[in-house]
């Protein structure tokens, strides 16, 4: 799992696709690779992948034989061949959803190596949300008149970003030969329930040195009616408190507007040594209540967390008097871990041969 995580870096989602040999640049999207949005308006692809330039198994062309091909190289009856598109991003993020998924079942987390009794099933909202944590933004793409423009992530471009495990799995006493392996801080809430109006945790944290930090949500969305001009029935909505200020999730898309359109929000945060911040998910408007979300916070620093705040779950629909108080609830620890992992490459694709989870869905692209 170490090898994998350290040396191998793509995902699980809406995937599109970037170059991904030296004659490209992971940084620039594929020209043939799918982008923007979804007719409502969603975000997609959800991720950028290597898809470009791969190498895959070649037959040897005979059809009773079963095999590959002969040679060493890339020509004549060579065992491999270079493809490219979305059917090469996808298998490389599908590999690293299951990583992360078992990183949690054999019980990484919190203390970043395997403890039976840390032994955690991750739903897929989770592993979701884990992958866009560990992605980077991505830098540029082609317009449909091939000229090369700039293009930030989040973006309807990029999605939320190329891929990088490395920088969002914790592991214990990591290869330290590795020069760009870092300190690496994760904090993970799953499958906690969230009701219409109600303030549905809320996490407050501090970083020992300066840092910059990550909250990603995610929730399994119900499906929507056939039809509807919008698909998000369940709206959440993540935002951070930090030095007397409120942001919101999916400032970057949407400006200074709340999102209710994504089922995936996140921020992205720099704080000074000592300085005090506060991660909020609000069930702004949950019409089929309970609503599950997984909730991901990724640190380059070691985070001190505060004494989990309790959360008032107050359904509108029942008498004040009835309001249940109770500390939210999750199936992984509430600690925080530090360890330290690398940062590696990785590329995108374009349509979407997306690996489906519910509405959890993660698209990866090539670039």
């Amino acid at each position: 799992l170490r090898s994998a995580i350290t040396q191998n870096g793509s995902l699980l989602l809406t995937v599109a696709v970037d170059y991904s040999t030296s004659t490209f640049n992971e940084n620039v999207l594929s020209s043939f690779s799918s982008r923007c949005c979804t007719s409502d308006g969603r975000v997609k692809p959800d991720i950028v992948a290597p898809g470009e330039y791969i190498l895959s198994a070649r037959s040897d062309g005979v059809l009773s034989s079963n095999q590959c091909g002969a040679s060493i190289g890339t020509s004549g009856n060579s065992a491999v061949r270079p493809e490219a598109g979305t059917s090469m991003a996808t298998p490389l993020v599908a590999g690293a959803a299951s990583l992360v998924r078992q990183y949690f079942l054999e019980g990484y987390y919190p203390s970043s190596k395997p403890v039976a009794n840390d032994s955690l099933q991750p739903s897929s909202a989770l592993v979701k949300a884990v992958l866009i944590a560990g992605s980077r933004p991505g830098r540029y793409h082609y317009d449909v008149w091939g000229f090369l423009r700039t293009s930030m992530s989040p973006s309807p471009n990029w999605g939320w970003g190329l891929l990088r495990m490395g920088s969002v799995l914790p592991l214990a006493n990591d290869i330290a030969s590795v020069s760009s392996s870092r300190n690496v801080s994760l904090f993970v809430r799953d499958q906690v329930s969230c009701v219409h109006g109600s303030l549905c945790t809320s996490q407050s944290f501090i970083c020992k040195e300066n840092c910059s930090f990550k909250a990603v949500l995610v929730w399994t969305d119900p499906a929507a009616a056939p039809g509807a001009s919008s698909t998000l029935v369940n709206n959440l909505d993540l935002a951070c408190e930090i030095n007397g200020q409120s942001l919101i999730g999916n400032a970057d898309i949407n400006g200074a507007k709340t999102d209710t359109t994504n089922n995936v929000e996140t921020l992205s945060v720099t704080a000074s040594a000592g300085q005090r911040w506060t991660i909020t998910v609000n069930g702004t408007f949950v019409p089929q209540s309970p609503q599950n979300f997984s909730l991901v916070i990724s640190s380059d620093q070691s985070l001190l967390s505060q004494v989990p705040s309790s959360t008032t779950v107050q359904n509108p629909q029942v008498p004040a008097s009835s309001t249940t108080t109770a500390a939210a609830s999750t199936s992984a620890p509430p600690s925080t871990t530090t360890g330290s992992a690398t940062t590696t490459a990785a590329a995108s694709t374009s349509a979407p041969p997306s690996t489906t989870t519910g509405s959890a869905t993660t698209t990866a692209a090539a670039s």
